[in-house]
């Protein structure tokens, strides 16, 4: 036999047991890891969000306005015998997964002052209650139709 055919031949060497096995739970590993990366992705996206839509450190709808922009929706609540403002956020950049059923929305009385607020009011069932607007309470409807 030549050098030259020694040298490409190639010999197949079984893997031990442990190696095999240790192959197998990092494969199991990787998959579980896959799998729980998208929940675990979810879960950060609604803790995300809550923190993006929170009025920490907003009194007045000034101070809103600052933060957040001019508002996409603009409703007059009549609530226990006064007025009050309802004004719908517009839905932040960045919010990945987390899956509103409408858009936050944000009470403030007919002065200004920051009353309460829903990060979902839409599946909010207290907060549609004692909130409850008018079918005509839209205030902003010219500014729509343009």
């Amino acid at each position: 036999m030549k050098a030259a055919d020694a040298m490409t031949t190639s010999v197949s060497v079984p893997m031990p047991r442990h190696l095999s096995a240790f192959r197998r739970t990092l494969r199991i590993a990787a998959v579980m890891v896959v799998l729980l990366s998208v929940p675990a992705f979810w879960l950060y996206s609604e803790f995300r969000y809550a923190r993006l839509v929170s009025p920490a450190g907003i009194g007045t709808v000034k101070e809103f306005v600052a933060r957040f922009g001019p508002p996409a929706e603009l409703h007059r609540v009549h609530h226990e015998g006064l007025d009050y403002f309802e004004l719908i956020g517009p839905l932040p950049v960045g919010w990945g997964l987390a899956c509103p059923s409408g858009r936050p929305s944000y009470i403030f009385h007919s002065d200004g002052r920051f009353v309460t607020w829903s990060m979902d009011p839409e599946e909010n069932g207290a907060f549609q209650r004692e909130w409850r607007r008018a079918p005509d309470s839209a205030l902003d409807s010219e500014r729509r139709r343009a």
